[in-house]
């Protein structure tokens, strides 16, 4: 129910602008992932014929930069979308481009086909493997950053081999205790922080399931009940005022 949002609409000439509370945090200069996400569309398009007007894009970043919630995953696969929509391709064509977006979303980043896919999966390798789970929605979400940034390629750089070979149970939508995240230790070494969140959603004693998202750093807690939830949002931030959260829910 929170996130970024990006505004897409054609122009007679090219226009990136950012605003929002972490827009200084997000490079203007071509480099972001969502300008990115534009220039690889637009010569993905190019291969199929397909060309596009000049573009004014908006992005309202709501959502803190590098911090393992997959905002920037999220706005490169929206500004696919986006011009995809903006294509208004016939039926027959799009047959032959669906099912090379995910290719397309992969050469982006490893978070962005389960961004592109909008539906609650399990995330294997470094994301590009994707299996399809149920999950009971709305669920109440707390979301926690201790105010540090980590750079994904920094926490696979120090995993573990044997994480490589870890086994995980099979994954079971409605029993948290097969969920995992093996970037969790990873990130920690790196960022003794997150384990700092991690002791303090647990001493709430509050939820059906918490834990590192993404590589990290911002923690997450689910629960059935919105008010523990709520509860524990106005404890952090009386407590820990330099801390990011958000108190919200996942719908689907």
């Amino acid at each position: 129910d929170f996130g970024d949002t990006l505004h897409v609409t054609a122009a007679e000439k090219p226009d990136f602008q950012v605003s929002g509370p972490f827009a200084a945090a997000l490079p203007q200069d071509g480099t972001n992932i969502v300008q990115q996400a534009e220039a690889k569309t637009r010569a993905f398009l190019k291969r199929y014929k397909v060309s596009l007007p000049s573009l004014a894009v908006h992005l309202e970043k709501a959502l803190p930069v590098a911090s393992g919630i997959g905002g920037g995953s999220a706005d490169a696969a929206a500004m696919i979308r986006a011009m995809i929509a903006l294509a208004d391709l016939p039926y027959p064509e799009m047959l032959k481009i669906r099912p090379k977006l995910p290719e397309l979303a992969l050469s982006l980043g490893a978070d962005v086909p389960v961004c592109l896919g909008q539906q609650p999966v399990r995330m294997r390798g470094v994301g590009e493997r994707l299996e399809p789970v149920q999950l009971a929605c709305p669920m109440h979400l707390l979301l926690i950053n201790p105010g540090i940034g980590l750079l994904t390629k920094s926490v696979f750089a120090a995993l573990k081999p044997e994480i490589y070979t870890r086994e995980r149970p099979a994954l079971s939508a409605s029993d948290p205790a097969s969920w995992g995240n093996d970037l969790t230790e990873a990130a920690i070494a790196l960022a003794p922080e997150v384990d700092e969140v991690l002791t303090a959603l647990s001493d709430q004693n509050a939820f059906d399931i918490m834990g590192m998202s993404g590589s990290g750093a911002t923690c997450f807690a689910l629960a059935k009940d919105a008010n523990a939830i709520y509860t524990a949002m106005q404890h952090f931030a009386a407590l820990q005022p330099n801390w990011w959260g958000h108190a919200g829910k996942l719908t689907g």
